[in-house]
């Protein structure tokens, strides 16, 4: 499988931890995780540093042998390699429980609304409506207020971790994403400023929360 259609949470973990009915289909489910991680988790954690953690995944997936002979050589660069240690707990504590409510949020609208002949209809059972957004508007903003909870918990991880993540500064080609690690809210309002760009104290001075000092500063 090549590395960038890899998937950094799973159909079962999202139905587990969520209340997302068991028998939602994975057409639905697998196309928004991946809207997801492209669009939103991209855009906050930058191009560079997503394919950095696919492809420690798929080296972990790799290295589960097919058949009881060992390859001469193993997979290094796992995800579950000691000295990824950080991106580990980047993935299982930051990143996955972001995309939980992320892809809650992208889910709604496919699942409720279809396109036939007649235009826009919302579907129950064995029934059809004309669609009413306004209900499904209420639940995809209160999805998507998680999501930028646990977004905010995310960017706040990397800036203190900043060290450990060389990929946070490595921008190669124009077609890849800078990491944005300004704001957490999903609002298209701009109000001239970045939000949570201030100073506060960290272990005795006055730090950026996006500038990435020197930890040895």
């Amino acid at each position: 499988m090549e590395y960038r259609n890899i998937l950094l949470v799973s159909e079962d973990k999202i139905k587990s931890e969520s209340n997302l009915d068991a028998n939602i289909s994975g057409k639905y489910l697998l196309t928004a995780i991946k809207l997801a991680q492209d669009t939103q988790l991209q855009s906050t954690i930058g191009t560079e540093l997503l394919e950095s953690l696919q492809k420690k995944v798929i080296n972990y997936t790799a290295d589960v042998p097919m058949h009881p002979i060992e390859p001469e050589e193993p997979y290094s660069d796992s995800i579950d390699d000691h000295k990824n240690s950080r991106y580990k707990e980047l993935l299982d504590y930051y990143i996955q429980p972001y995309l939980i409510y992320q892809v809650l949020s992208e889910i709604i609208i496919p699942i409720s609304y279809k396109l036939s002949n007649f235009g826009v209809m919302r579907t129950d059972d064995e029934k059809a409506y004309v669609a009413d957004n306004s209900k499904v508007d209420l639940l995809k903003q209160h999805y998507n207020d998680k999501a930028d909870f646990y977004k905010r918990r995310l960017q706040y991880y990397l800036i203190d971790h900043f060290n450990d993540f060389p990929e946070l500064v490595e921008y190669h080609s124009i077609d890849k994403m800078f990491p944005n690690l300004y704001s957490a809210s999903s609002s298209s309002l701009w109000l001239g400023g970045a939000i949570g760009k201030t100073f506060y104290p960290k272990e005795g001075y006055l730090r950026s929360k996006y500038d990435f000092p020197s930890k040895n500063k």
